[in-house]
């Protein structure tokens, strides 16, 4: 019988916390690995280009390219941007004491959001709160992208 392969959640919850904006991660349905693929690569490799101009190390990342852009072996897994992280944010402040609310509510609607919140989770000490949050959030957003995509998962 054929042996079914089934993909551990972190593993997608750890390529969540390496995807950028310019530096995706996509699902092999065939070997149930994860790869990453930048921007830059992705743009050669749908381009006409000349592989000699490049090194090794180079070529191996168009010709990853060219197989995720170019077969259907592979899906994407929720870009950056698909994350929410900054909704991820505002969901946790709501789980703060009332007095921290406002601060951080307010924190976040300044510009440079991100850098606002960052120093006041310092400031308040809740940083393991606050990553034990946001690795909660991302595996339910693990799970669902499993489960609409079909994919078998273990915890």
């Amino acid at each position: 019988g054929t042996i079914m392969l089934k993909i551990k959640i972190e593993k997608i919850v750890e390529a969540f916390n390496v995807i950028t904006n310019d530096y995706s991660a996509y699902f092999n349905k065939e070997t149930y690995q994860i790869v990453f693929l930048s921007d830059e690569y992705q743009m050669i490799a749908s381009d006409d280009y000349d592989l000699t101009k490049f090194n090794d190390w180079e070529k191996e990342e168009i010709n990853r390219a060219e197989e995720v852009l170019y077969t259907d072996k592979y899906l994407s897994l929720p870009l950056k941007y698909d994350l929410h992280e900054y909704q991820i944010m505002k969901n946790f402040c709501l789980t703060l004491p009332d007095f921290l609310i406002n601060i951080f509510r307010d924190a976040l609607s300044k510009k440079g959001a991100f850098s606002n919140f960052k120093f006041l989770i310092n400031k308040h000490h809740l940083t393991e709160k606050w990553y034990q949050y946001k690795h909660n959030e991302f595996i339910r957003i693990a799970i669902e992208w499993c489960q609409s995509n079909g994919i078998s998962y273990t915890k």
